[in-house]
Formats: C-alpha cells, structure tokens, sequence
C-alpha cells in the first residue's frame, strides 16, 4: 500500500522534497516528541514507530525499524526490501519491494528462511500488540 504524505514547514522543510523512503502513522507520534523534546521514557509499553524526521529532512535515506501492520486477520511485516503479507487462511506472500514494487511475482517458496524469520518477528510483535491492549 502507497498513499502520499504531505509535510509543510517553511524555513525547515525544503519545497519539493520528495521521499522514498516508507513512513507509516505510527511513526508520527515518536517524530513529534523528538520534535517537541520530549522523552518518551514515560510509557509503560513502548511505543511503535520511530522518529523520521531526519529522513522527511533527506538528512538519511532510510528508516531503522520495520513496519508492522494489523487489521482484522490481515497483517504485513515490511522489512528493508522485503514485504510480508498474510490475509487470513491464505498462504502469506512475500515480496522483494526493491526488485517488484507492484508486488506481482510471490518469493515465499524461494525463501522459506526469509518467511519463517519474518513470521516470527511478526508474531512477536502481534503479541506484545495484544498484550498492549489487554494492559490497558
């Protein structure tokens, strides 16, 4: 999934900046902290996302932490060049987003190490997700 973002900050952001980089909504809120200053020490479950302000500054070209996604029995793991998906009983796909950005060609049979470790940290971090939730 793509949708554009738009960011408008005189003085700070350059016009006509575009980014390539993958930014997800979770990662607004660490960005407006840092921003802000404020630590984020506070917080008894961490906090998903991380501060891309630097890469929406084009002062790195690439986010540090994976992207994880959750709706319903659908999820997606992106992860560097590599995309996760599972859509519920259906088999999960895998995708080399650098290589085939419209996701055509599946490698979860060319990569079945790839797949496992990438299942794994997903169902890692789907139960931290639902032990967050249940805390609360």
């Amino acid at each position: 999934m793509r949708v554009p973002g738009i960011a408008e900050w005189p003085g700070v952001l350059e016009a006509g900046t575009s980014v390539g980089a993958p930014i997800s909504t979770s990662d607004y809120y660490p960005t407006v902290l840092a921003l802000l200053g404020v630590a984020d020490d506070g917080h008894a479950n961490p906090i998903d996302g991380e501060d891309v302000f630097s890469v929406v500054k084009g002062e790195r070209e690439d986010r540090t932490q994976p992207i994880y996604f959750r709706d319903e029995a659908e999820y997606a793991l992106m992860e560097g060049d590599w995309k996760l998906i599972g859509q519920g009983d259906k088999p999960p796909l895998l995708f080399n987003i650098a290589a085939d950005r419209e996701e055509t060609t599946d490698l979860a049979k060319d990569h079945p190490e790839r797949l496992a470790a990438m299942q794994e940290r997903f169902a890692a971090w789907d139960e931290d997700w639902k032990q967050d939730l249940l805390s609360r």
